[in-house]
């Protein structure tokens, strides 16, 4: 970051203070002369370090949570769903409270409660494609030609769900 930072975050430059973009500082000073450019892409990297693991651990426990309720069905897809559901329900800010009050405030902690808040986006999405999914031909001519079931959903379920997946993620990731 320091790299890509044209000054340091918290260098200031009291004569240099309010001024507009310019050569120097591409965003402009705030009130005590720091540079708002090198100051947006350092905490961009605190931004980033919390949104990329927590969207990601989402977006897998998600994938793997649809689909074993999207293929397996029956009484253990009831339940997931009965549970994310419940999740969904939930008010998020007062979800992250009471979570963050259990296991304390830390980033890892903001992470994990972060990623627990978006875990139902993902496996619902995964569960409706899998079931949309699961009865084509091609997954049934695989079956009559022996796959095993782990092998279906690996080999041919799982790739071809990712594409709206990714994008989901895209779109989780600034929030």
């Amino acid at each position: 970051p320091a790299f890509f930072a044209p000054a340091t975050v918290d260098g200031q430059a009291i004569p240099s203070r309010l001024q507009g973009p310019s050569w120097d500082h591409l965003l402009g000073t705030d009130e005590i002369g720091r540079d708002l450019l090198s100051r947006l892409i350092f905490s961009t990297r605190i931004e980033l370090g919390v949104a990329v693991p927590s969207v990601l651990g989402a977006l897998i426990l998600g994938l793997v949570l649809g689909v074993i309720a999207g293929y397996r069905g029956g009484m253990l897809d009831n339940v997931l769903i009965v549970v994310m559901d419940s999740l969904q329900a939930f008010p998020t800010v007062i979800l992250a409270l009471v979570l963050l009050a259990l296991l304390g405030s830390s980033l890892q902690n903001v992470i994990i409660v972060i990623t627990v808040s978006f875990i139902p986006n993902y496996a619902r999405v995964s569960r409706a494609l899998v079931l949309a999914l699961k009865n084509n031909q091609f997954v049934e001519a695989e079956r009559s030609l022996g796959a095993s079931p782990l092998r279906l959903v690996i080999c041919h379920i799982v790739p071809n769900i990712l594409a709206p997946l990714f994008i989901l993620l895209a779109m989780d990731i600034p929030s």
